[in-house]
């Protein structure tokens, strides 16, 4: 036997109640589903195009005080024509290792200001 949800029918869907062997379950069918997964993947994220056990490309940015003292904790950018990585930190060595996606040239900015490009993944140091 077989009855209009109201509920469903409320909101647009068309759906039926059945019952099987005793058991009842209700199935909601919608034909604007198919419209809604397609709009909906197009806010999905896409995912990253590395390999989920490859490491992410690193750089190491040493930073230090014109005395030769380790700049501690003091924030790290990197600049790539595809954008800017996330904020990375210096440890109490002056060392920020700073994960990126991009590779190539890369612009280094430490606490906002722009210092000098290398070439990344890779090592450099800045004088600040």
């Amino acid at each position: 036997m077989t009855w209009p949800n109201q509920g469903a029918a409320a909101n647009g869907l068309a759906a039926v109640r059945s019952s099987d062997a005793g058991n009842r379950e209700r199935t909601v069918r919608s034909t604007a589903a198919p419209e809604a997964v397609a709009e909906l993947s197009r806010y999905v994220a896409t995912p990253p195009t590395h390999h989920r056990n490859m490491a992410m490309p690193s750089s190491t940015i040493h930073v230090q005080h014109s005395d030769g003292s380790a700049a501690r904790h003091v924030r790290v950018v990197l600049g790539f024509s595809a954008g800017m990585t996330r904020d990375f930190y210096t440890n109490d060595y002056g060392d920020a290792v700073v994960e990126h996606s991009s590779t190539g040239r890369a612009t280094v900015y430490v606490s906002g200001k722009e210092y000098h490009s290398f070439h990344a993944p890779g090592r450099t140091s800045v004088t600040v």
